[in-house]
């Protein structure tokens, strides 16, 4: 079976705006945690919360450069968002094996499904470990620039 491009399905696209807020979110708080550093700082040096000349052209860069850092990380997401295509492909089922996993010690054990798939691994649900056969096909949805992988399904030959 060959590789094709389909379309995003309604959840798959909400799945990656909700991953572009998320990132939105992550750029917001850094840039409100570095203005509390610089807030402090300029506190330390004056001991008064006058903003002065200089630290109005800092916080300005700063937002400046927040924007600027945060439309670089998140172009291929909103592209992909923006393009709406997806890649599937089909790889051929080697091998599968479930194993009792244990995150840390505090956690209790938990079962893991896993198959191997064109040379990766695949960690999946359980009702799709058992629907999953030796030589079926695995069917990977990814997205065409970070190839991440949106869903996994099972094709019987």
């Amino acid at each position: 079976m060959s590789n094709k491009s389909d379309n995003l399905s309604d959840q798959e696209l909400i799945y990656l705006k909700k991953e572009l807020r998320l990132s939105y979110f992550t750029w917001m708080l850094a840039f409100l945690i570095l203005m509390f550093i610089i807030q402090v700082l300029i506190y330390a040096r004056t001991d008064s919360f006058e903003i002065l000349k200089l630290e109005i052209l800092v916080i300005s860069g700063t937002v400046i450069l927040t924007y600027f850092l945060t439309n670089y990380f998140t172009r291929e997401l909103r592209t992909e968002i923006r393009d709406g295509r997806k890649i599937i492909v089909f790889k051929l089922i080697a091998e599968k094996y479930d194993f009792m996993d244990k995150q840390d010690r505090f956690s209790p054990e938990v079962k893991k499904y896993v198959i191997l798939a064109g040379g990766q691994k695949y960690v999946v649900t359980e009702e799709l470990y058992k629907k999953a056969e030796v030589s079926d096909y695995l069917a990977v949805h990814m997205t065409p620039l970070r190839e991440l992988t949106i869903k996994t399904e099972i094709l019987k030959e």
